[in-house]
């Protein structure tokens, strides 16, 4: 356009407008992601009982995946707590709500409309939950895991991709033709921060099967006061 080679215009102006957003998204996660590797990413560590996650991820994902033409789902994987006990797990809300944001938007970029989008999860309590009702009465507070799973019914990642998806900049490469959106930074993030939790980060896929991203956080099984 300066050269005078090609006429200023919207379609042009617009490509440019892309690409320049793309970009800055690029800066701005490549910050994030240094300040989370060199352990200089401030976090807020807050208590949250796991059935307000769930409500809260309910809320923040249900509407746009049923705009969107997808069949969402968020399930209360809690039916195994005894009785008079809560799990509490210790997080920065907001990053926990990044990395899910991230696990979700991958969904909604790689399933068709009309596909299956689900919020799901697991308790491990190490055999906590099999103890008497009576020695748990003599016992507060419990240490156990909680797992967050996002799984869909997408066209899957194969064999020899999963062990590098957490990788800076995979996406990015392997799909480097492609329309879809984003950095490739992402997953590298959510990564950092799930290990700045104290978790552990995964991913479980079979090609043209969908695939399920999950992380993993320490949490405690809390004794309900009267």
């Amino acid at each position: 356009m300066l050269d005078g080679v090609i006429e200023p215009g919207e379609p042009h102006l617009q490509m440019i407008y892309s690409k320049v957003l793309l970009v800055n998204d690029l800066v701005d996660d490549l910050f994030e992601l240094s300040k989370l590797e060199a352990s200089k990413a401030a976090f807020q560590f807050s208590e949250y009982p796991l059935e307000q996650l769930l409500d809260l991820m309910k809320s923040r994902f249900e509407l746009e995946a049923t705009d969107r033409g997808y069949r969402f789902s968020v399930e209360d994987f809690q039916e195994n707590i005894p009785r008079n006990r809560y799990v509490s797990i210790s997080m920065d809300l907001k990053r926990i709500e990044q990395v899910m944001d991230n696990f979700v938007n991958n969904a909604f970029r790689y399933t068709p409309p009309g596909g299956i989008i689900k919020i799901h999860g697991e308790i491990h309590s190490d055999g906590l939950f099999e103890l008497g009702e009576e020695q748990l009465l003599l016992v507060g507070s419990l240490p156990c895991k909680v797992t967050f799973k996002v799984s869909d019914s997408g066209q899957g990642i194969d064999e020899e991709s999963l062990p590098y998806v957490f990788d800076r900049f995979y996406r990015a490469i392997k799909a480097k033709n492609s329309t879809t959106p984003g950095t490739g930074l992402g997953l590298a993030i959510a990564k950092e921060i799930v290990q700045q939790h104290d978790g552990h980060i995964g991913v479980q896929s079979v090609k043209n099967q969908g695939c399920t991203f999950y992380f993993t956080l320490p949490a405690m099984l809390i004794q309900e006061q009267a």
